[in-house]
């Protein structure tokens, strides 16, 4: 029968830690303050590069898309943020809508010049003929 008394094996030693140089302190093992939500910043940067589409007229449709993805995540971030670190999500709610604004009026602007595109041959041929009777020879 073995014998019941055994001792678990000792453990590995500590890697050594190297001396901090001189003018530096050592690292610390301090408790860090509860960190702002990521979801935030996401926000912020996904708005910030919306509005920048937003204001290109040709690209202003890609603007909206990053506008609706950048106003959740920055809605996100500031409901899972702790009190004191919600600015950076209101920054990003705020980019994100400008976003949405920026491009929506130029979706309207763009609306409003193909529908007067669609009524400027008409116009050019009642022109041609108001032209062609008044004609002087």
């Amino acid at each position: 029968m073995p014998d019941q008394n055994f001792a678990p094996p000792p453990a590995p030693p500590a890697a050594p830690v190297a001396p901090a140089a001189p003018g530096f302190a050592p690292p610390s093992s301090a408790p860090q303050g509860p960190k702002g939500s990521g979801l935030g910043l996401a926000g912020m940067i996904v708005g910030i590069v919306g509005i920048a589409f937003s204001i290109t007229g040709c690209f202003f449709w890609l603007g909206i898309i990053l506008g609706l993805v950048g106003l959740p995540l920055s809605i996100f971030g500031m409901i899972k943020s702790p009190a004191g670190k919600k600015t950076i999500s209101i920054a990003g709610i705020a980019c994100s809508a400008a976003a949405l604004l920026i491009a929506i009026i130029w979706w309207i602007v763009a609306a409003a010049a193909v529908s007067e595109a669609k009524t400027a041959p008409r116009d050019l041929e009642s022109v041609m003929r108001d032209l062609d009777r008044y004609q002087i020879d």
